[in-house]
Parts: structure tokens; C-alpha cells; sequence
């Protein structure tokens, strides 16, 4: 993960102290499957997620502004290949930890957000189009004897979804990086993960000319709890 300055591996605990020795390493962290407790739903399909009740006001007025000719990056839960914005996808790759070959969305958060952006009835964009990185998943823990399943994504996933934004074809000499990215989620203060920790990744974005767009976070009436990368400077 060049983008960091970091390698994510898988390993045993004693090959992780003898990491942590090197005189080049500066820190090894665990790779924590952060929650998004507000993107739990059952819901499969962009239509539970109220789209149809979407009337975008004033989008032919005013500046007229339409999407055309920009891309937009949107690293969520992928995207239904039978969704009607599925066809305006330059670029897709799933980072989860089962990787799909084709094109999914087992959640409808990710094809809800793409919609919103640009589907022809509802978006705000529809003229531009998009670069799909998956990473949000459902997973199922044990713990304390309780089965539990959550929905969430690894913290190195995470970094190289937004590493591939960079690059989506792959080839540096191509400029096929989008203009903006969207990330429809955030966490709260994090035990295992700290706040600043993709700091490094978004400000490589910037360098790049990509503006980074995160959510604040949908906790009402809980003033000075923006979540993160929301509430960095950037």
C-alpha cells in the first residue's frame, strides 16, 4: 500500500514481532473490520432505500450543472448489475474478503448512493459516470458463544480501494482517476483504529487533483460527534 507508506499481510503472531524489530518498520497495526452500524439493513435492492420518492429539484434550473463529462468515484458496497446505472460504469473491482467476479451489491447501500448520483429519474449527475470499488460486506463473528453479523470493512481494504482510485486501468500514463470520490459512510472514535489514519491516503487524492467527499454521520442531536475522515481538516 505505497499510498500509506504500509504493506497489509497476513501472518502469525510470532513473524508480527519479528516485523515490529526491524529497524525500517515503524509501527504494525492490526487490521480491525470497522462496523457500519447505519448501513445494517436487510434491504437488498436500491428501491428499500427510498430512491422511488427522490424528486431532484431545480436540476435543469439555475446552473444546470448535469455531470457531463466528469467521472466520480464511489467506494460503498458495489453495485446490482441489473440496476439501471450499472451501464454507466467505466471501471468496478471488489476488495472485500470474497470477491466477486461480476458486478454485486448484497447490501443496496452502494447502488443506492450510485443512483442518487447518476441515475437518469433521481440523480443529481446523470450525465457523468462512475468508478465502483467494493468494500463494505456483511461478515459473521463469533464471540462469547453469540453469532453475530455485522456489516463493515477492513481498515487495509479500505486504503487500497482508494489506492485503485487512482489508477483505476491500472496504468499510470493514463489519467483515468475520477474527479471526486464518494464515501457514504464514517466511523466514530475507534478503539483499534486511529482517527488520522487515512489522513495520508486522502491527501494523496488531493495532490492528485481528486476531491475527497466522506459523511458527517446521520447521529442527531449529538453536537462535536462528526465521524471520521469527515471531521479532518482536508
Amino acid at each position: 500500500l505505497w499510498m500509506v507508506d504500509g504493506v497489509s499481510a497476513t501472518c502469525k503472531d510470532d513473524l508480527i514481532n519479528e516485523l515490529a524489530a526491524l529497524p525500517n518498520v515503524e509501527e504494525v497495526l492490526a487490521d480491525p473490520f470497522l462496523e457500519f452500524e447505519e448501513l445494517g439493513s436487510d434491504k437488498e435492492q436500491g428501491e428499500a432505500w427510498h430512491l422511488q420518492s427522490l424528486m431532484p429539484q431545480g436540476r435543469e434550473s439555475a446552473l444546470a450543472l448535469d455531470g457531463r463529462g466528469v467521472t466520480v468515484g464511489v467506494i460503498d458496497s458495489g453495485l446490482a448489475s441489473d440496476s439501471p446505472v450499472a451501464q454507466k460504469v467505466k471501471a468496478y473491482r471488489d476488495f472485500t474478503s470474497r470477491p466477486k467476479t461480476d458486478m454485486a451489491d448484497t447490501i443496496g447501500h452502494g447502488t443506492a448512493v450510485a443512483s442518487l448520483i447518476v441515475d437518469d429519474k433521481v440523480g443529481v449527475a446523470p450525465r457523468s459516470e462512475l468508478v465502483v470499488a467494493r468494500v463494505i460486506e456483511r461478515l459473521q463473528f463469533s464471540s462469547e458463544g453469540r453469532n453475530r453479523q455485522l456489516v463493515g470493512a477492513f481498515a487495509s481494504r479500505i486504503v487500497a480501494a482508494m489506492q485503485w482510485m487512482l489508477s483505476p486501468d491500472g496504468d499510470d500514463k493514463t489519467d483515468d482517476a475520477p474527479i471526486v470520490v464518494n464515501c457514504s459512510w464514517g466511523f466514530p472514535e475507534n478503539p483499534y483504529l486511529a482517527r488520522e489514519h487515512f489522513q495520508q491516503a486522502i491527501a494523496e487524492w488531493q495532490s492528485a487533483g481528486v476531491i475527497p467527499v466522506f459523511a458527517a454521520g446521520n447521529r442527531r442531536g449529538e453536537h462535536g460527534l462528526v465521524n471520521f475522515p469527515a471531521d479532518y481538516e482536508e
